[in-house]
């Protein structure tokens, strides 16, 4: 399992890739957010593999 998460300034972008990421058995979306402190943060405090 590959833990990824997103981030990006415009929503519908971060509902998109929610959509293509949830259809993908192999990837687990840990958390979106149009904030980038909020990503950094979680950064910090668990394993991510990939960031969208």
């Amino acid at each position: 399992m590959i833990n990824c998460i997103i981030i990006d300034d415009e929503q519908h972008a971060i509902d998109l890739l929610t959509h293509h990421i949830e259809k993908t058995p192999f990837l687990n979306l840990v958390y979106a957010t149009t904030e980038p402190l909020e990503a950094l943060q979680l950064l910090n405090q668990q394993k991510i593999d990939l960031i969208f």
